[in-house]
């Protein structure tokens, strides 16, 4: 299949799949993807020459590859066309330097392309929730959750790298769910590229590959065993291939494997004894603690000439929605006990997808006093909405009153969600 038909394959599959005649949950959803871009970029360069949390140092390290003039306190001495932020992996930097060749060195142009891989992971989620669970209504409402948490929102629209590791590891589930290895195995390869994060990614995929059920069939552990082999080998040769291209073209390192050891030894650095300021530990993400202040802008009201008060402009926050959050411990448990009885795949991935991207910050944070932040759990909100989807589906079928007034219920909560939304919402004015 050449490049051309292989593109046309795949955009008509999900054109199909997409199709607004087929079902009311695709017209409802198009709807919703359209807000949630609207609602992204909406604003985007603003505040005015002021870079957001982390921009300081990723949108610098841009800049200094691009050879762009950047903050003197960022990368003093750093060579232009070298990525001076070596510690992270480059393929988002490069993605990022590549929209300010074309769109300039500004706000909008260094934030759009978060802006365009965070309403893709939307509509990416859509697919994957589909076509795992079959269920196009618990995929409307997962996906729902998801462009509504506040945590992702902002990382959707902030020139970081974890909307991109995110959307691609979502893009990598959905290709192993449809049966597609290689694919898979590319996008989770790109997923790692743009954050090692992302390697939890790689193991819900194996794990999954090895605890699913298999339609009734016999457990055939020599297919699993080759199965894992092909797209490990395939994981392998595109992440060192591009790894090794990237690094050629603005990498300090020419060979992958040192920059990969310089990487690995630089993490096991970022260690305290004990944690202050903005960082924070994985239990406390459960209850939305120490939420970090990305930026917050004031104004001063005056009547006349004379001072009233300030008030908040802007206010972005690395925080989660909390009609959202707060029921991840209860949606979890119950899908938890849903696969103890069911054992279906559905439940099994949503648990792995919180699990293996969750869980291992706690050996991290003991064994190895791995400095945290609470914008970490951003990979693992995608398996809560899942499970919180699944859970109000669910209501039905606990008890028999609840059924006249199921969709109610589910409408109540939604708006709850979107109250949650707008109290985290950044733009407190319009500008």
């Amino acid at each position: 299949m050449n490049i051309k038909n292989f593109f046309q394959h795949n955009l008509s599959g999900v054109f199909s799949e997409l199709d607004p005649r087929r079902d009311i949950y695709n017209r409802i959803f198009i709807y919703l993807l359209l807000v949630s871009f609207i609602l992204r970029i909406l604003w985007l360069d603003r505040p005015i020459d002021a870079l957001i949390f982390d921009e300081k140092h990723y949108v610098n390290a841009v800049r200094v590859i691009l050879g762009l003039p950047h903050d003197p306190d960022r990368f003093v001495d750093a060579p232009a066309g070298m990525d001076p932020n070596s510690e992270h992996p480059p393929l988002a930097k490069g993605i990022i330097a590549l929209s300010i060749l074309v769109f300039g060195n500004n706000g909008f142009g260094f934030r759009i392309p978060s802006v365009i891989f965070g309403t893709i992971s939307i509509l990416i989620f859509y697919l994957l929730v589909k076509r795992l669970s079959g269920n196009p209504k618990l995929a409307l409402i997962a996906s729902f959750l998801y462009s509504f948490d506040s945590l992702v929102f902002v990382q959707s629209r902030i020139a970081m790298l974890d909307i991109f590791m995110l959307t691609f590891m979502i893009l990598g589930f959905y290709w192993w769910i449809s049966d597609r290895i290689f694919l898979g195995a590319t996008a989770l390869a790109l997923s790692t590229l743009c954050k090692f994060s992302a390697m939890f990614g790689v193991v819900v995929v194996i794990a999954y590959l090895f605890l699913k059920r298999n339609g009734g069939g016999e457990y055939d552990l020599k297919g699993r065993l080759k199965k894992m082999e092909r797209f490990t080998i395939f994981y392998l040769i595109v992440f060192f291939l591009l790894f090794a291209i990237i690094d050629y073209l603005y990498g300090p390192y020419k060979n992958p494997f040192t920059h990969l050891e310089f990487i690995l030894k630089f993490t096991s650095k970022i260690t305290r004894t004990s944690f202050e300021g903005i960082m924070s530990y994985p239990w406390q993400w459960l209850i939305n603690e120490v939420q970090i202040p990305y930026l917050v802008t004031s104004g001063k009201v005056t009547v006349k000439g004379e001072y009233l008060r300030t008030v908040t402009l802007i206010d972005f926050k690395g925080v989660m929605n909390p009609a959202i959050l707060f029921l991840t411990i209860p949606a979890i448990l119950y899908v938890g006990y849903s696969y103890y009885r069911k054992r279906d795949n559905f439940t099994l991935f949503t648990l792995l997808w919180f699990a293996l991207t969750y869980l291992p910050y706690y050996p991290m944070v003991f064994l190895g006093n791995r400095v945290m932040y609470i914008f970490y759990f951003l990979s693992t909100i995608p398996a809560v909405c899942l499970a919180i989807a699944y859970g109000l589906l669910e209501l039905r079928n606990v008890n028999v009153k609840i059924v006249r007034f199921h969709n109610i219920l589910i409408v109540i909560y939604l708006m709850l969600v979107l109250v949650g939304f707008y109290i985290y919402f950044p733009f407190k004015t319009i500008p």
